[in-house]
């Protein structure tokens, strides 16, 4: 995938997550998103025999209560291929 982040004011990140039923999510392996668009492509890895549809989202990781701090993420490609 391809994307930056806002710079946080409170030191949180953002952590992406697959789902095949759309209910119970599994964090993918991933670097920090940089934050500036530098172009970079970050890599992770899903397993092998995944089938059917999948679900990818973005969360960030600080969701504690009261936190008003709002941070941003930007996708400019994100891929999903089968490597035979």
């Amino acid at each position: 995938m391809e994307g930056f982040r806002s710079v946080s004011t409170d030191g949180d990140d953002f952590r992406f997550e697959y789902s095949t039923d759309g209910v119970t999510f599994t964090p993918v392996a991933l670097a920090s998103l940089p934050s500036s668009d530098d172009d970079t492509d970050l890599v992770g890895a899903l397993p092998a025999d995944l089938t059917g549809t999948v679900t990818i989202r973005v969360v960030d990781t600080d969701r504690s209560a009261g936190n008003q701090t709002l941070d941003a993420v930007s996708i400019d490609e994100l891929f999903v291929r089968a490597i035979p």
